[in-house]
């Protein structure tokens, strides 16, 4: 043995990349020599990751420096867990004598698959390799260590464990009842080499591999789970399967498993991650191509939803895209529907919007097309800051621009809205947002909505505005580098304001105005309805609206029946009475944050016959904060026979009312949550048509 060790050693200075696999006989002649030095300085030159007979050795030489003093349990149960990672069958084998190969275990008889039974036989009993059973023989007490690790008392972790271990990644052995996903087969009790996570399973590479949809949401305790087996000997086919919690039997080394598996780097990055060289560019030109007639993904059939998946597909119906159905908010759009609707907020699972291929599908086979309504969250837009979930939106100007002038005589809604802090990035990809001048050249668009864009200068929004407008929502938009206005901006904004003299609704969220400001606008809309003066959130104490403001909203909008002006700090109560004593057709109100006391509430609820909701209170505090006010604020709702709601910044305030002024207050809620609904419907000019 030490001329082996000493031609051994030669050998691989001779040639250090050792492609005839020496190091793995010499590793084991170390430790059959008790030299846990030579092996140690050895495994330091090459890697135990993906090589399974060096990760095995690892972890016996662990044990016996543990025993030296050398080393600490944690080393030996780390090394376990990058073991079991390349081959989970191998511990059932060590210290077991008398198994014999299986012919019938590969199709090639000659040779193995990395991480399967056979490889584990090999590795035990010899082979191609130096057999290990004879080395582990010699240390039992290793293999009792290791045994004892098996279940710890326990076979299986608890449910959200299991899930852990699956979307890990790792090669770990569960045994299981199991059926295939549509339930066709006999549930039959086997072991699983399971995972979740996308770029393990075998085959995923193929174009043909089929992803679960219910993978990307997440997992329910109680339902079933799902487990694409990796057992090299199963068939294609049938890898998909699933159990339930309950009927998971042994999860073998699962303790060593949980401890390290979310620290290893192997596991980083999301579980439904596709493989490098298959994940959808980001950030690049549209894929599409123009052809006359989509076909479903399923059946062939001519299709009708084209389903913005990561790899964008089409289907005739929501039977065929069932499974697609089943992601977490998916993002789908009839190709016959008369509105393009996209909302890919937070939960949404879909990894990739790619909204210039929308656009092109919308402007080729969507000819019905009336109406746009689109919101991404901030996920998919600031994606330097905030991709650890890899989300990306698709979106060019050139895109954007030709949509528009395409659909210029046919649209009559487009309403596009972003999360907060996405205002610069909005303007990389729209060209400062020059991309949506043609909305202003609509001759038929009543209605616009943008939310939290931002724009270098008024000369581009204004170019925006359509004058045929009847509803304009303008949120939370900012105005130049700094991302604010200026007096003189405001001013020359407002110059085109009034002359979009059909307006029924205005909303300008966040848009600093004064009070001279409405005393020079409202004289020209003749027609405004509803109207949303909201300050800046949490800095309402630089907002200029006063009560001489809300008097000439009241002087100039008298037919008037919603108004926001939350955050307006200096507007008073006083402005509040003037605008329902003028204004006698008000049926919804807010006021959050003005100086308004429980004690005026009675006077405000019952100054108009027509108010069905009122909103009151401070950010942060209790509006109405002891029993006293409570019963003040009963009395005021009881005034109005259970007719106006009371919502505070806290939420809707709960009275107790007499059954009929219950149901007074009930039917006051339906005529607002419509209403409410109504806001969003893009082919609606009046929230409040066919309510009141």
């Amino acid at each position: 043995r030490d001329e082996a060790i000493r031609q051994a050693k030669k050998i691989i200075r001779l040639n250090p990349g050792d492609n005839q696999g020496i190091r793995q006989s010499l590793c084991t002649w170390f430790l059959e020599a008790k030299d846990t030095e030579g092996c140690t300085n050895l495994l330091r030159k090459y890697n135990t990751h993906m090589d399974t007979s060096l990760a095995y050795t690892d972890v016996l030489l662990q044990y016996l420096r543990w025993i030296k003093d050398d080393a600490v349990e944690n080393d030996i149960k780390k090394a376990l867990y990058i073991a079991i990672k390349e081959n989970p069958f191998i511990p059932d084998l060590i210290g077991v004598e008398g198994i014999e190969e299986d012919d019938d275990d590969d199709d090639d008889n000659d040779g193995y698959s990395p991480g399967g039974i056979k490889e584990a036989r090999i590795y035990v009993h010899g082979g191609s390799n130096v057999g290990s059973q004879k080395l582990w023989g010699k240390y039992p007490e290793a293999i009792s260590w290791m045994k004892a690790l098996k279940f710890g008392g326990q076979k299986v972790p608890d449910e959200m464990g299991v899930i852990a271990l699956l979307k890990s990644g790792i090669k770990f052995q569960m045994r299981c009842v199991n059926v295939d996903l549509d339930g066709r087969e006999r549930r039959n009790t086997s072991c699983l080499i399971g995972t979740q996570r996308r770029k393990e399973c075998i085959g995923c590479a193929m174009e043909d591999f089929f992803w679960p949809r219910q993978l990307n949401q997440p997992h329910q305790c109680s339902s079933d789970i799902l487990v694409h087996n990796n057992d090299f000997n199963t068939d294609r086919g049938s890898r998909w399967r699933k159990t339930k919690y309950i009927d998971v039997l042994e999860v073998p080394y699962w303790g060593v498993l949980l401890q390290f598996c979310d620290d290893d780097e192997d596991n980083s990055g999301d579980y439904r991650d596709e493989p490098k060289s298959f994940e959808p560019e980001k950030k690049q030109s549209s894929k599409y191509q123009k052809i006359a007639t989509f076909k479903c993904r399923e059946c062939n059939s001519n299709a009708k939803f084209c389903a913005l998946d990561d790899c964008t597909e089409f289907y005739c119906s929501k039977s065929c895209m069932k499974n697609y159905l089943q992601e977490t908010e998916p993002l789908y759009f009839d190709l016959n529907s008369e509105i393009l609707k996209i909302n890919a907020s937070s939960e949404c699972s879909i990894r990739t919007v790619d909204l210039d291929y929308a656009f092109q599908v919308a402007g080729d086979h969507m000819p019905n097309l009336k109406a746009v309504d689109i919101f991404i969250n901030q996920e998919y837009v600031d994606a330097e800051d905030l991709n650890d979930r890899g989300k990306s939106l698709l979106l060019s100007s050139t895109v954007l621009r030709q949509f528009l002038e395409r659909m210029s005589a046919q649209l009559i809604s487009f309403s596009f809205g972003l999360d907060d802090c996405c205002w610069d990035q909005i303007k990389d990809v729209t060209d400062q947002c020059r991309a949506l001048v043609p909305l202003g050249t609509m001759p038929n668009l009543k209605k616009l909505s943008l939310t939290s864009f931002g724009f270098d200068d008024v000369g581009t929004l204004s170019s925006c505005l359509s004058p045929s407008l009847q509803v304009l929502n303008l949120n939370y938009v900012k105005m130049g580098t700094m991302l604010e206005w200026s007096n003189l901006e405001v001013d020359l904004f407002l110059g085109t304001l009034s002359g979009l003299k059909r307006l029924v609704s205005l909303s300008l969220a966040d848009i600093v105005l004064a009070d001279r400001h409405l005393r020079s606008l409202l004289p020209h809309l003749k027609f405004i309805r509803c109207l949303n003066l909201d300050g800046r959130f949490g800095d309402g104490d630089d907002s200029p609206l006063t009560d001489l403001g809300l008097k000439a909203i009241a002087d100039h909008c008298p037919k008037l029946l919603s108004l926001s002006v939350d955050y307006q700090v200096k507007a008073t109560v006083s402005g509040i009475m003037t605008i329902l004593q003028k204004c006698p057709k008000m049926v919804k109100l807010n006021a959050c944050r003005l100086n308004i006391g429980v004690q005026h509430v009675k006077a405000i609820l019952t100054a108009s016959d027509n108010l069905l909701l009122f909103s009151f209170g401070e950010f942060g505090s209790p509006s109405i904060s002891n029993q006293h006010e409570r019963s003040m604020v009963q009395n005021a709702v009881a005034a109005t026979n259970g007719r106006v709601i009371i919502c505070t910044m806290n939420g809707i305030f709960k009275v107790n009312l007499s059954p009929e002024h219950k149901r007074n207050q009930d039917g006051s809620m339906a005529k607002v949550k419509r209403a409410h609904t109504q806001q969003f419907d893009p082919m609606v000019i009046n929230n409040w048509d066919g309510i009141l």
